[in-house]
């Protein structure tokens, strides 16, 4: 993630990211957030799994100045948004 500093904060792996490393990133990386900041995820395996939604539902209830959001699926737009195809 990137934040308003254009500061880099995550972390490379040689390894599959799972929901254990996602979840463990996002708590730590939510410590730091100390200014109104907004997570956006996309519609990954590891983002859609069981045990990353039941902590979503736990940070947006704990997040006093974070929002997280889900990306909707582009197919679900409606094409008269853009014109038509």
């Amino acid at each position: 993630m990137i934040d308003h500093n254009c500061v880099y904060q995550g972390f490379t792996t040689s390894q599959n990211i799972n929901s254990y490393r996602f979840i463990e990133f996002m708590e730590h990386f939510s410590l730091g957030i100390h200014e109104e900041t907004v997570v956006v995820l996309d519609k990954s395996t590891v983002h859609k799994s069981c045990k990353v939604k039941d902590c979503l539902q736990r940070w947006k209830k704990e997040a006093s100045t974070y929002s997280i959001f889900l990306l909707i699926p582009l197919t679900s737009i409606s094409p008269k948004l853009f014109g038509g195809y």
